[in-house]
């Protein structure tokens, strides 16, 4: 499995030449050649005993001022790969073959699709990670197909969105900081990311949450509701009523993992924290572990 890492430029280099067997007989009457090295990376041909074979699952790929290298974990030396043969590499169509083929030139606008500033412009971009540590999330971004459904059906279009760039169910919403956990598949939840679209639209990004998507498979336990602080000149209204939303115990269900609330309070009024507090009170929640509040004072917990 190809990762990806940094390592210092003033590792020592060797260098390795790529085999492949082409199915393709034209391909393969050119391919074949004599290795003039001591290394061999080998994708789907017969091993030579006589070379010392790196294996595909032990390079990652590391990138540093100077661009992208491949690097060996068990021989902790740079790698450079080479193709001795006559094969135009960007006639291939195996992906591996083409990126290694890359490599090989140093052509490295070619590996513009794997670089931070150039995954930001894109609609959607790769986790990068090394070992167990995440160094760029997955990423998504809206893309002009959604703009143009957006306003027949805001649900269809986030539905059909998905569906196009395989976006998980439960997602951070970013808006350049740390992101907001939603549950796309929650009609509460769409109503207000419906309303996060329209103000920051250029600005919004949706990454994985990989923890808790993984937390939640096992913690199926949501209600959604909302609760509203009641101006104090509305004599209508008591000052500590649920919305509609809770009022009908129908709508009060638990599924998916977590439970998220949207609070108006009125900064003359009581301390919203109170509130809250009562709220998960009477919900009967145990346990809160993870809390997100906004300017606008929308909140969402989850437990």
């Amino acid at each position: 499995m190809l990762s990806f890492l940094r390592k210092s430029a003033s590792e020592n280099e060797i260098i390795a030449e790529v085999r492949y067997l082409f199915k393709n007989p034209k391909f393969a009457s050119i391919s074949n050649n004599i290795n003039p090295y001591k290394y061999e990376i080998n994708l789907n041909s017969t091993k030579d005993n006589i070379k010392q074979e790196l294996d595909i699952d032990s390079l990652s790929v590391g990138l540093d001022d100077q661009g992208i290298y491949l690097w060996s974990e068990d021989l902790h030396q740079r790698v450079i790969p080479r193709f001795t043969n006559a094969v135009n590499g960007l006639a291939v169509n195996n992906k591996m073959y083409r990126f290694l083929f890359f490599l090989s030139r140093e052509r490295y606008e070619s590996f513009k699709p794997v670089l931070p500033g150039y995954l930001g412009e894109r609609v959607w971009s790769p986790r990068l990670e090394y070992k167990d540590i995440i160094i760029r999330r997955e990423q998504w971004k809206l893309d002009t197909q959604f703009m143009k459904e957006q306003d027949k059906s805001f649900s269809r279009a986030i539905t059909n969105w998905r569906y196009r760039y395989n976006v998980p169910r439960i997602i951070g919403v970013s808006l350049g900081e740390a992101p907001t956990v939603f549950d796309l598949s929650n009609d509460l939840q769409l109503k207000t990311l419906k309303k996060i679209i329209h103000k920051s639209n250029n600005q919004i990004s949706f990454v994985e949450v990989p923890e808790i998507s993984e937390f939640h498979k096992n913690n199926i336990i949501q209600g959604v509701f909302s609760f509203y602080i009641a101006d104090s000149k509305d004599k209508n209204t008591s000052q500590d009523v649920l919305s509609e939303y809770r009022k009908n115990n129908n709508e009060l269900t638990y599924a998916n993992g977590f439970l998220s609330f949207i609070l108006y309070p009125n900064l003359f009024e009581k301390n919203y924290v109170e509130v809250v507090n009562e709220v998960l009170k009477r919900a009967g929640i145990q346990k809160i572990v993870f809390l997100f509040s906004t300017m606008m004072m929308e909140s969402q917990v989850y437990v």
